[in-house]
């Protein structure tokens, strides 16, 4: 007997899973109405679905401006 798919109730995505929606509902749609300002970037004005993607564009930033040459003169 084929497994019947859960779907989300915001979106297209379905699975066969429960846990794997619950991760889903719970990573892109909770909470709904109020962004995490832990997720969001200020500098880019990006909203991060995942923290982990936040984290990694905060350490390319940082990564980048170290690996620019420094404009001061030296005497």
């Amino acid at each position: 007997m084929p497994r019947r798919l859960l779907k989300c109730p915001y979106c297209n995505y379905s699975s066969k899973w429960k846990p794997n929606l619950t991760i889903h509902v719970n990573t892109y749609h909770s909470p709904l109405t109020t962004p995490s300002l832990d997720r969001y970037c200020a500098t880019c004005d990006v909203q991060f679905a995942l923290y982990e993607n936040y984290q990694a564009s905060f350490y390319e930033r940082i990564e980048r401006k170290q690996s620019m040459p420094s404009t001061e003169s030296v005497p």
